[in-house]
């Protein structure tokens, strides 16, 4: 994919689990997650800092609209920590490169599905960071 077949403003790639990408707004980031043990990739909403709970509490509170139109997730508040994710996971083995098209196929497709449900509604959230003015 590149940036001029998306609206999505893409960075160059480094060797992780991970690639994030930016939605609008601080402390929140889009990121695709491969688990080459677990055989399966994922797309999230990765929200962080002081105000990630309440974060996830009113996109919570819209569940029943985000999932009409992402699917069903897997809403992760990790207690043990600060931050909350919102995951959707797919099965595919990212070291096999015959699976490589769909896969990323896959990624692009639910990439930009999160940022156009997810983007606005994150933006929307009043939140007030603990250190902000």
């Amino acid at each position: 994919m590149t940036n001029s077949e998306s609206d999505l403003r893409l960075r160059t790639p480094r060797p992780t689990h991970w690639y994030a990408i930016a939605i609008g707004r601080s402390k929140f980031k889009i990121s695709l997650t491969t688990n080459t043990q677990s055989k399966r990739i994922g797309c999230e909403l990765y929200i962080r800092g002081s105000s990630a709970k309440a974060a996830f509490a009113g996109l919570h509170a819209k569940r029943e609209l985000i999932e009409d139109s992402l699917g069903k997730l897997d809403w992760q508040e990790l207690p043990e920590g600060q931050d909350c994710r919102i995951i959707k996971y797919r099965n595919g083995d990212s070291k096999r490169e015959s699976e490589w098209v769909e896969l990323h196929s896959w990624l692009r497709d639910q990439t930009e599905a999160f940022h156009k449900t997810l983007g606005p509604l994150v933006k929307k959230l009043n939140l007030v960071e603990v250190g902000d003015a």
